[in-house]
């Protein structure tokens, strides 16, 4: 598809108004000077992740930080105290739970 622009002064630049059917849905293009004349073209994904990658403050640094997927120590000592027959290394609401539980069987 062809069509024709104006070229016009915008302030000390010059500016093209596109035709409605040329707009771009994006807010920057890349232009690039060929043999024949101009190429406008939207960035690529690539050249996106890339001017990503190159603003980041820690370039370095990965993007995905590894985490430590072990269970947390307190719930594997909650879990032996509330399957334990010594109430002593209970907490306090398991004891309670427990004792409410034979109290409930023994009414029955």
């Amino acid at each position: 598809m062809t069509a024709t622009a104006k070229v016009f002064m915008s302030g000390r630049s010059q500016a093209v108004r596109l035709p409605k059917e040329f707009r771009f849905d994006v807010d920057e293009v890349l232009i690039e000077r060929t043999d024949n004349g101009i190429l406008l073209r939207t960035k690529s994904q690539r050249e996106l992740f890339e001017e990503f990658l190159a603003k980041r403050p820690h370039g370095d640094q990965p993007l995905v930080i590894e985490r430590d997927t072990r269970p947390p120590e307190r719930d594997a000592t909650f879990w032996r105290a509330m399957f334990s027959e010594d109430e002593s290394t209970e907490p306090a609401h398991a004891v309670t739970l427990r004792r409410s539980a034979k109290s409930k069987s023994k009414t029955k």
